[in-house]
């Protein structure tokens, strides 16, 4: 009979956390936070009841097979102690009449005392996870918070906290830094131009001299006024020309010969026949 009616008792807690699943999707999408805060205490409690139930459920059927052992004893057999105290331990922290009627009967066998130390388990035998989940205490928030998102995600809730929402707006609000490049912004053609071109932000180049202002360059220079090369030339016997030295006067084939003046030299053919006869 406890079976049964604690499978009740399972069905109307689950129908209480569905509604308070829709209550709580509620509030998250009115942005009602602490309201649903509240809620999902409730559920998490209900949530950690279940559990319980399951484990007791357990123990009512172990107690249910071993029925022929608690006839003939005067004390509780030690392979079944845990599943007797465990019962009477939830006897008085769950509605249900089916394990008070329980806890009577094992008082009526096994005495007053075994059943006042099975309430406050002050032999360390009923089971820990009974103790902890029939324990009410006010859920953490970092657990409330997980449930709280677990019911938007089911519910389809676009849900965020209070302090994801700082956070946020902190991320957003950043203070602007001067002189901070814009990685939004495109380069314009000038900044590309001095990029391709090696040149610095302030017109300088290590890489090619800049142009002069006549159109010319520095990679060869410009020839002298007077026509000259900076290239090396022959050497030059008289200074004045920088091709080669002229044949000296007085040779045949030079076209005309020039005059000779002065006293020792001869004026005339005739006087050149004459000396050489």
């Amino acid at each position: 009979m406890s079976s049964i009616r604690i499978g009740i008792l399972k069905n109307k807690i689950i129908g209480k956390n569905s509604q308070l699943r829709d209550e709580i999707a509620g509030f998250l999408r009115s942005s009602q936070e602490e309201m649903a805060m509240i809620k999902v205490e409730g559920y998490i409690n209900n949530e950690n009841l279940l559990m319980a139930l399951e484990v007791i459920n357990l123990f009512c059927l172990q107690c249910c097979e071993r029925i022929q052992q608690f006839r003939g004893a005067k004390e509780c057999p030690t392979d079944i102690r845990t599943a007797v105290e465990s019962i009477i331990y939830a006897a008085n922290r769950v509605d249900c009449k089916e394990l008070i009627e329980a806890r009577q009967q094992f008082t009526g066998k096994f005495g007053v005392e075994f059943s006042k130390k099975a309430n406050f388990d002050e032999n360390h035998l009923v089971n820990k996870m009974i103790v902890e989940k029939l324990t009410v205490t006010v859920p953490c928030e970092e657990l409330k918070l997980v449930k709280i998102q677990e019911i938007a995600v089911a519910k389809k809730v676009d849900y965020v906290t209070k302090d994801q929402a700082k956070n946020m707006m902190k991320f957003n609000n950043y203070q602007y830094v001067p002189n901070a490049p814009d990685l939004n912004s495109r380069p314009s053609s000038q900044q590309t131009d001095r990029s391709y071109s090696g040149q610095k932000p302030n017109g300088n180049s290590n890489q090619f001299p800049s142009p002069k202002s006549n159109g010319g360059f520095n990679q060869f220079p410009s020839p002298k006024p007077n026509g000259g090369s900076n290239q090396p030339s022959s050497p030059k016997p008289n200074g004045d020309s920088n091709q080669f030295p002229s044949p000296p006067t007085g040779f045949p084939g030079q076209g005309n010969y020039p005059s000779f003046k002065g006293s020792n030299y001869l004026d005339s053919i005739e006087d050149r026949f004459r000396n050489l006869k």
